[in-house]
Protein backbone atom coordinates (compact mmCIF):
# COMPACT_ATOMS: atom_id res chain seq x y z
CA UNK A 1 0.00 0.00 0.00
CA UNK A 2 2.25 2.33 0.95
CA UNK A 3 4.67 1.43 -2.36
CA UNK A 4 1.49 2.58 -4.26
CA UNK A 5 0.78 5.83 -2.75
CA UNK A 6 4.93 6.58 -3.29
CA UNK A 7 4.48 4.89 -6.96
CA UNK A 8 1.41 7.65 -7.42
CA UNK A 9 2.99 10.56 -5.67
CA UNK A 10 5.91 10.27 -8.27
CA UNK A 11 4.04 10.01 -11.19
CA UNK A 12 1.97 13.30 -9.82
CA UNK A 13 5.48 14.93 -8.84
CA UNK A 14 6.30 13.94 -12.58
CA UNK A 15 3.52 15.15 -14.36
CA UNK A 16 3.09 18.38 -12.12
CA UNK A 17 7.05 19.36 -13.26
CA UNK A 18 6.39 18.72 -16.45
CA UNK A 19 3.45 21.23 -16.74
CA UNK A 20 5.52 24.08 -14.91
CA UNK A 21 7.71 23.99 -17.29
CA UNK A 22 5.23 23.89 -20.03
CA UNK A 23 3.63 27.09 -18.57
CA UNK A 24 6.98 28.46 -17.72
CA UNK A 25 8.26 28.73 -21.67
CA UNK A 26 5.02 30.44 -22.48
CA UNK A 27 5.97 33.34 -20.17
CA UNK A 28 7.83 36.58 -21.45
CA UNK A 29 11.64 36.48 -21.71
CA UNK A 30 11.25 39.73 -19.96
CA UNK A 31 8.86 38.46 -17.11
CA UNK A 32 10.98 35.24 -16.87
CA UNK A 33 14.48 37.74 -16.24
CA UNK A 34 12.15 39.49 -13.77
CA UNK A 35 11.18 36.86 -12.18
CA UNK A 36 14.86 35.61 -11.89
CA UNK A 37 15.95 38.57 -10.25
CA UNK A 38 13.70 38.22 -7.65
CA UNK A 39 15.66 35.31 -6.21
CA UNK A 40 18.84 37.61 -6.08
CA UNK A 41 19.41 38.40 -2.03
CA UNK A 42 21.86 40.68 -0.20
CA UNK A 43 24.66 38.63 1.58
CA UNK A 44 26.64 40.73 5.04
CA UNK A 45 29.54 39.02 5.60
CA UNK A 46 30.54 39.90 9.27
CA UNK A 47 34.18 39.76 10.72
CA UNK A 48 35.69 40.72 13.75
CA UNK A 49 35.86 44.04 12.99
CA UNK A 50 34.72 44.66 9.19
CA UNK A 51 31.79 43.48 7.06
CA UNK A 52 31.74 42.78 3.16
CA UNK A 53 28.25 43.27 1.30
CA UNK A 54 27.58 40.54 -1.21
CA UNK A 55 24.94 40.23 -4.13
CA UNK A 56 24.06 36.69 -3.88
CA UNK A 57 22.74 35.19 -7.67
CA UNK A 58 22.07 31.82 -8.80
CA UNK A 59 25.42 31.99 -10.49
CA UNK A 60 27.85 33.66 -8.63
CA UNK A 61 28.55 35.75 -5.59
CA UNK A 62 29.66 39.22 -6.15
CA UNK A 63 31.56 41.80 -3.81
CA UNK A 64 29.31 44.90 -3.18
CA UNK A 65 32.14 46.58 -1.23
CA UNK A 66 33.10 46.34 2.17
CA UNK A 67 32.42 48.17 5.33
CA UNK A 68 34.95 49.32 7.86
CA UNK A 69 32.70 49.06 11.65
CA UNK A 70 35.98 50.66 13.11
CA UNK A 71 37.62 53.55 11.08
CA UNK A 72 34.52 54.62 9.79
CA UNK A 73 32.07 56.90 12.13
CA UNK A 74 28.64 55.84 10.72
CA UNK A 75 28.60 52.66 8.40
CA UNK A 76 25.37 52.91 8.00
CA UNK A 77 25.65 56.03 5.44
CA UNK A 78 27.89 53.77 3.41
CA UNK A 79 25.79 50.91 3.24
CA UNK A 80 22.84 52.72 2.28
CA UNK A 81 24.19 54.08 -0.42
CA UNK A 82 25.51 51.21 -1.94
CA UNK A 83 22.08 49.68 -1.73
CA UNK A 84 20.84 52.66 -3.72
CA UNK A 85 23.59 52.61 -6.04
CA UNK A 86 22.48 48.65 -6.98
CA UNK A 87 18.62 49.39 -6.84
CA UNK A 88 17.80 47.85 -3.72
CA UNK A 89 17.41 49.73 -0.89
CA UNK A 90 13.46 50.39 0.00
CA UNK A 91 11.43 53.59 0.50
CA UNK A 92 12.38 53.30 4.04
CA UNK A 93 16.27 53.16 2.96
CA UNK A 94 16.78 49.45 4.31
CA UNK A 95 16.71 46.42 2.60
CA UNK A 96 16.26 42.48 3.68
CA UNK A 97 19.53 40.47 3.32
CA UNK A 98 21.33 36.91 4.91
CA UNK A 99 23.78 37.46 7.84
CA UNK A 100 26.57 35.34 7.52
CA UNK A 101 28.80 34.89 10.35
CA UNK A 102 32.47 33.74 9.58
CA UNK A 103 33.21 30.52 10.42
CA UNK A 104 36.26 30.99 13.33
CA UNK A 105 32.92 32.87 15.32
CA UNK A 106 30.94 29.56 15.98
CA UNK A 107 31.13 25.82 16.90
CA UNK A 108 31.04 23.10 14.78
CA UNK A 109 30.85 19.24 15.53
CA UNK A 110 29.82 16.03 14.20
CA UNK A 111 27.63 14.22 16.33
CA UNK A 112 26.46 10.29 16.09
CA UNK A 113 22.42 9.28 16.77
CA UNK A 114 19.83 6.41 15.67
CA UNK A 115 18.88 5.95 12.69
CA UNK A 116 15.41 6.68 14.15
CA UNK A 117 15.66 10.00 15.11
CA UNK A 118 15.97 11.12 11.64
CA UNK A 119 11.54 11.98 11.32
CA UNK A 120 12.15 14.00 14.11
CA UNK A 121 16.02 15.31 14.33
CA UNK A 122 15.39 19.18 14.76
CA UNK A 123 13.95 18.23 18.31
CA UNK A 124 16.47 15.15 19.33
CA UNK A 125 19.60 17.76 18.34
CA UNK A 126 17.75 20.47 20.30
CA UNK A 127 17.25 17.81 23.06
CA UNK A 128 20.75 16.49 23.18
CA UNK A 129 22.69 19.80 22.23
CA UNK A 130 24.69 19.90 26.04
CA UNK A 131 26.13 16.39 25.26
CA UNK A 132 27.85 17.61 22.71
CA UNK A 133 28.40 21.01 22.99
CA UNK A 134 29.06 23.49 26.41
CA UNK A 135 25.76 25.15 25.26
CA UNK A 136 21.54 23.84 26.60
CA UNK A 137 19.14 24.67 23.45
CA UNK A 138 18.06 27.72 25.06
CA UNK A 139 21.77 29.28 25.08
CA UNK A 140 22.53 29.00 21.47
CA UNK A 141 21.16 28.86 18.31
CA UNK A 142 21.92 25.56 15.95
CA UNK A 143 21.56 23.98 12.16
CA UNK A 144 21.99 21.04 11.15
CA UNK A 145 22.35 18.30 8.09
CA UNK A 146 22.64 14.74 7.55
CA UNK A 147 26.37 13.87 6.00
CA UNK A 148 26.54 10.22 6.18
CA UNK A 149 23.48 7.13 6.72
CA UNK A 150 24.54 3.90 8.37
CA UNK A 151 21.77 1.63 6.77
CA UNK A 152 23.67 -1.41 8.53
CA UNK A 153 24.66 -0.01 12.13
CA UNK A 154 21.31 2.11 11.65
CA UNK A 155 23.07 5.09 12.82
CA UNK A 156 23.32 9.03 11.29
CA UNK A 157 26.08 11.37 11.18
CA UNK A 158 24.69 14.82 11.69
CA UNK A 159 27.11 18.00 11.13
CA UNK A 160 25.89 20.94 13.87
CA UNK A 161 26.84 24.41 13.45
CA UNK A 162 25.82 25.89 16.51
CA UNK A 163 26.00 29.89 17.49
CA UNK A 164 25.91 31.03 21.20
CA UNK A 165 23.05 33.41 21.70
CA UNK A 166 24.71 36.61 22.76
CA UNK A 167 26.67 36.22 19.23
CA UNK A 168 23.67 36.16 17.77
CA UNK A 169 22.19 39.36 19.46
CA UNK A 170 25.54 41.21 18.81
CA UNK A 171 25.26 40.01 14.83
CA UNK A 172 22.03 41.07 13.66
CA UNK A 173 22.35 44.67 15.73
CA UNK A 174 25.11 45.39 13.86
CA UNK A 175 23.25 43.98 11.03
CA UNK A 176 20.36 46.51 11.93
CA UNK A 177 22.59 49.15 12.46
CA UNK A 178 23.75 48.94 9.15
CA UNK A 179 20.52 49.65 7.53
CA UNK A 180 19.63 45.82 6.84
CA UNK A 181 16.47 43.60 7.94
CA UNK A 182 18.02 40.41 8.48
CA UNK A 183 16.09 37.63 6.81
CA UNK A 184 17.84 34.34 7.65
CA UNK A 185 21.44 33.66 9.02
CA UNK A 186 24.13 31.51 8.23
CA UNK A 187 27.72 30.20 8.63
CA UNK A 188 29.86 30.94 5.75
CA UNK A 189 32.46 28.34 4.90
CA UNK A 190 36.11 27.85 6.56
CA UNK A 191 38.41 31.05 4.36
CA UNK A 192 35.66 31.62 2.17
CA UNK A 193 32.33 33.51 1.91
CA UNK A 194 29.98 31.00 0.60
CA UNK A 195 27.39 29.74 2.79
CA UNK A 196 28.04 25.87 5.03
CA UNK A 197 25.33 25.94 6.53
CA UNK A 198 21.76 26.37 6.77
CA UNK A 199 19.72 28.71 8.51
CA UNK A 200 20.08 29.39 12.11
CA UNK A 201 17.26 31.62 12.83
CA UNK A 202 13.88 29.21 14.10
CA UNK A 203 10.22 29.53 12.41
CA UNK A 204 12.26 30.74 9.36
CA UNK A 205 10.21 31.14 6.80
CA UNK A 206 10.48 29.79 3.02
CA UNK A 207 13.49 31.13 1.35
CA UNK A 208 13.65 32.61 -2.17
CA UNK A 209 15.47 29.54 -3.08
CA UNK A 210 12.74 27.08 -2.20
CA UNK A 211 9.79 29.30 -4.40
CA UNK A 212 10.02 26.97 -7.09
CA UNK A 213 8.69 24.36 -4.31
CA UNK A 214 5.93 26.28 -3.63
CA UNK A 215 4.80 26.62 -7.03
CA UNK A 216 4.99 22.66 -7.63
CA UNK A 217 3.07 21.84 -4.34
CA UNK A 218 0.31 24.38 -5.89
CA UNK A 219 0.84 22.26 -9.04
CA UNK A 220 0.65 18.84 -7.11
CA UNK A 221 -2.56 20.28 -5.64
CA UNK A 222 -4.39 21.32 -8.50
CA UNK A 223 -3.44 18.36 -10.22
CA UNK A 224 -4.94 15.96 -7.43
CA UNK A 225 -8.18 18.00 -7.43
CA UNK A 226 -8.60 17.51 -11.16
CA UNK A 227 -7.51 13.53 -10.49
CA UNK A 228 -10.31 13.73 -8.02
CA UNK A 229 -13.08 15.56 -9.77
CA UNK A 230 -12.87 13.11 -12.79
CA UNK A 231 -12.64 10.15 -10.47
CA UNK A 232 -16.03 11.54 -9.08
CA UNK A 233 -17.48 11.56 -12.19
CA UNK A 234 -16.49 8.09 -13.41
CA UNK A 235 -17.76 6.83 -10.37
CA UNK A 236 -21.51 8.87 -10.75
CA UNK A 237 -21.60 7.35 -14.43
CA UNK A 238 -20.66 3.54 -13.26
CA UNK A 239 -23.82 1.58 -12.64
CA UNK A 240 -23.19 -0.98 -9.89
CA UNK A 241 -25.27 -2.81 -8.16
CA UNK A 242 -26.50 -2.10 -4.48
CA UNK A 243 -24.71 -5.30 -3.44
CA UNK A 244 -21.78 -4.36 -4.83
CA UNK A 245 -22.15 -0.92 -2.71
CA UNK A 246 -22.32 -2.95 0.07
CA UNK A 247 -19.48 -4.64 -0.64
CA UNK A 248 -16.97 -1.95 -1.70
CA UNK A 249 -17.97 -0.25 1.42
CA UNK A 250 -17.28 -3.26 3.47
CA UNK A 251 -13.95 -3.85 1.98
CA UNK A 252 -13.32 -0.09 2.85
CA UNK A 253 -14.18 -0.61 5.99
CA UNK A 254 -12.06 -3.23 6.24
CA UNK A 255 -8.91 -1.34 5.04
CA UNK A 256 -9.66 1.98 7.51
CA UNK A 257 -9.58 -0.57 10.41
CA UNK A 258 -6.29 -2.32 8.84
CA UNK A 259 -4.31 1.53 8.43
CA UNK A 260 -6.03 2.71 11.82
CA UNK A 261 -4.11 -0.71 13.57
CA UNK A 262 -0.91 0.38 11.45
CA UNK A 263 -0.82 4.09 12.21
CA UNK A 264 -0.90 2.63 16.32
CA UNK A 265 1.50 0.62 15.61
CA UNK A 266 3.83 3.47 14.23
CA UNK A 267 3.01 5.75 17.07
CA UNK A 268 3.71 3.23 19.72
CA UNK A 269 7.10 2.72 18.47
CA UNK A 270 7.66 6.00 18.01
CA UNK A 271 6.97 6.41 21.68
CA UNK A 272 9.13 4.06 22.49
CA UNK A 273 12.16 5.48 20.83
CA UNK A 274 11.37 9.03 22.33
CA UNK A 275 11.53 7.49 25.63
CA UNK A 276 14.55 5.96 24.47
CA UNK A 277 16.36 9.15 24.01
CA UNK A 278 15.02 10.73 27.22
CA UNK A 279 16.15 7.87 29.14
CA UNK A 280 19.47 7.89 27.62
CA UNK A 281 19.89 11.60 28.33
CA UNK A 282 19.21 11.33 31.84
CA UNK A 283 21.91 8.14 32.35
CA UNK A 284 24.68 8.98 30.33
CA UNK A 285 27.02 11.75 31.72
CA UNK A 286 26.78 15.57 30.40
CA UNK A 287 30.34 17.42 28.72
CA UNK A 288 30.17 19.65 31.54
CA UNK A 289 29.42 16.65 33.73
CA UNK A 290 32.86 14.80 32.95
CA UNK A 291 34.89 17.72 33.00
CA UNK A 292 33.69 18.16 36.88
CA UNK A 293 34.65 15.10 37.48
CA UNK A 294 38.48 15.31 36.20
CA UNK A 295 39.14 18.39 37.74
CA UNK A 296 37.95 16.67 40.84
CA UNK A 297 40.43 13.40 40.11
CA UNK A 298 43.42 15.33 39.04
CA UNK A 299 45.87 16.14 41.42
CA UNK A 300 46.73 19.76 42.29
CA UNK A 301 49.87 19.75 41.04
CA UNK A 302 48.73 18.19 37.45
CA UNK A 303 47.67 21.32 34.65
CA UNK A 304 45.72 19.53 31.67
CA UNK A 305 46.60 21.83 28.43
CA UNK A 306 44.17 19.70 26.50
CA UNK A 307 40.46 17.72 27.11
CA UNK A 308 39.12 16.03 23.89
CA UNK A 309 35.86 14.17 23.92
CA UNK A 310 34.88 11.88 21.17
CA UNK A 311 32.11 9.52 21.59
CA UNK A 312 32.83 7.66 25.01
CA UNK A 313 37.14 8.31 24.81
CA UNK A 314 38.74 10.87 26.08
CA UNK A 315 42.24 12.73 25.26
CA UNK A 316 43.91 14.71 28.34
CA UNK A 317 47.69 16.18 27.85
CA UNK A 318 49.49 18.36 30.34
CA UNK A 319 52.18 18.30 32.89
CA UNK A 320 51.57 16.57 36.48
CA UNK A 321 54.79 15.37 38.88
CA UNK A 322 54.18 11.73 38.13
CA UNK A 323 52.44 10.52 34.99
CA UNK A 324 52.29 7.21 36.05
CA UNK A 325 50.85 8.22 39.34
CA UNK A 326 48.01 9.89 37.00
CA UNK A 327 47.39 6.74 35.60
CA UNK A 328 46.48 4.96 38.83
CA UNK A 329 44.38 7.82 40.33
CA UNK A 330 42.00 7.80 36.82
CA UNK A 331 42.08 4.52 37.12
CA UNK A 332 40.94 4.01 40.48
CA UNK A 333 37.83 6.55 39.65
CA UNK A 334 34.55 5.57 39.32
CA UNK A 335 34.41 7.30 36.04
CA UNK A 336 37.78 6.23 33.50
CA UNK A 337 38.49 3.22 32.95
CA UNK A 338 41.05 1.46 29.75
CA UNK A 339 43.71 4.38 30.39
CA UNK A 340 46.86 4.46 27.99
CA UNK A 341 49.63 6.82 27.05
CA UNK A 342 49.61 7.54 23.35
CA UNK A 343 52.71 9.40 23.79
CA UNK A 344 56.05 8.74 26.26
CA UNK A 345 56.23 11.06 29.04
CA UNK A 346 59.07 13.81 28.81
CA UNK A 347 60.55 16.07 31.57
CA UNK A 348 59.83 19.65 30.60
CA UNK A 349 62.24 22.54 32.57
CA UNK A 350 59.64 25.05 31.69
CA UNK A 351 56.89 23.49 33.85
CA UNK A 352 59.44 22.75 37.19
CA UNK A 353 60.62 19.46 35.70
CA UNK A 354 57.30 18.39 35.20
CA UNK A 355 56.13 14.75 33.13
CA UNK A 356 54.21 15.80 30.06
CA UNK A 357 51.89 13.33 29.64
CA UNK A 358 49.44 12.21 26.62
CA UNK A 359 46.35 9.84 28.08
CA UNK A 360 43.73 8.48 26.02
CA UNK A 361 40.78 6.80 28.88
CA UNK A 362 37.23 5.63 28.27
CA UNK A 363 34.32 6.46 30.17
CA UNK A 364 33.01 4.60 32.24
CA UNK A 365 29.63 3.36 30.93
CA UNK A 366 27.63 2.05 33.93
CA UNK A 367 24.09 2.22 31.78
CA UNK A 368 22.32 -1.17 32.01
Amino acid sequence: MIALVKYLLSALRGVAQWWVGEIAAMVPARLRRRLARRADRLVLLLGQSGATLYLETRQELRMLGEIDLRADAEPQYRVAALLRRHGFARENGRAPACLRLAADRVLRTTVDLPMAAESNLGEVVSFELDRHTPFRADQAAFAHRIIERDVAAQRLRVDLTVVPRPLMTEAMAVASGLCLDVTSVEVAERGGSHAASGNLLPDAGPSAGHAGHGILNYSLAATAGVLAVIALILHLQSSQRAEDAVANELAAAKKSVTAALALQKDIDTLSKEERFLSDRKRERLTVSRLLLDTTHILPDDTWLSEWQLAGSEVQLAGYTQSASSLVELLEQSKVFRNTTFQSPTVQDGQHGGRERFHFSTRVVDDTP
